[in-house]
């Protein structure tokens, strides 16, 4: 097996406010997870699906976290709610 890919760049992202879309599953959330837990980052997700996002917040910090924030939002969408959700998360 080949060794996981970890650029210089993503060492130290403590308190790094960072944005996943589509972080209520699969990649996103895998990749939402290591952030917040490996990287001690700030983490918003934005997905379309509030109820897989409810269970990725549960399951990604399960005792209330200021770091994380999961936003519902069809960042395909409407340009005006995506605007509304980042400014919401700054």
């Amino acid at each position: 097996l080949r060794p996981i890919y970890r650029p210089h760049a993503l060492v130290d992202l403590k308190d790094v406010h960072v944005l996943v879309t589509g972080g209520s599953s699969g990649i996103g959330k895998e990749l939402a997870r290591q952030l917040l837990n490996e990287h001690r980052a700030r983490v918003t997700i934005l997905a379309r699906n509030q109820t897989r996002l409810d269970e990725c917040r549960v399951e990604l910090a399960p005792e209330k976290n200021e770091r994380l924030l999961c936003l519902s939002v069809d960042v395909g969408g409407s340009f005006t709610a995506v605007q509304k959700a980042i400014e919401q998360a700054c």
